[in-house]
């Protein structure tokens, strides 16, 4: 009778282990689901903001070059490979992210991110084209200035300023709403 009891007892211990074990592998699972849609958020958001920041640069380079006449072909160039970098950072990570979504919401801010991500992909082909085509066959310096300032921040009578902003804020509101998901699974990893 007592070994049945004991029996019993150990039965059940083993059977609170395998419960709480199974529990604890399963949190873990989604804490560590949570935490790398965190990361990619954090790293497209990242991107977004170096590809503003080099366009920019690119376009200091420009104007730098047509008042100067002095600015080195290799700095454009790199500056132009960095964005092409960056459009091909973000287009797996996109990809990434997609396999991660798991609501309406979350496919409708992957869909926003492609449609800008290609609006930025074209803006850049089309910015390098002319960019080659100035060294290949000069314009006058005001044609220059008008189809770069235009290529440069309106293609297709999109404000292209405005669309890398919202890319950003969306982002940046992306972020931080994985980052609280990411925090709250930890959290109840850590209470188990």
């Amino acid at each position: 009778m007592f070994r049945h009891k004991l029996y019993l007892a150990f039965f059940l211990l083993l059977l609170i282990t395998l419960l709480q074990t199974g529990l604890a592998v399963w949190v873990s699972g989604v804490a560590s689901y949570h935490v790398e849609r965190s990361r990619i958020a954090n790293q497209m958001l990242s991107e977004f903001i170096s590809l503003g920041a080099d366009k920019q640069r690119l376009k200091v380079w420009v104007a730098q070059a047509l008042l100067v006449k002095e600015s080195p072909i290799y700095q454009r160039d790199n500056y132009l490979r960095q964005m092409n970098n960056q459009l091909v950072n973000l287009n797996a990570l996109i990809l990434h992210d997609q396999r991660l979504a798991e609501s309406a919401e979350d496919y409708a801010a992957i869909s926003q991110q492609m449609k800008t991500l290609s609006i930025l992909e074209t803006n850049v082909q089309a910015l390098q084209r002319s960019l080659e085509e100035k060294d290949a066959q000069p314009l006058s310096d005001p044609d220059l200035w008008r189809l770069l300032i235009e290529i440069f921040d309106n293609l297709e009578g999109l404000d292209l300023k405005h669309v890398i902003a919202e890319a950003i804020d969306l982002q940046r509101q992306r972020s931080a709403k994985a980052e609280t998901a990411a925090a709250e699974a930890l959290s109840r990893y850590v209470a188990w």
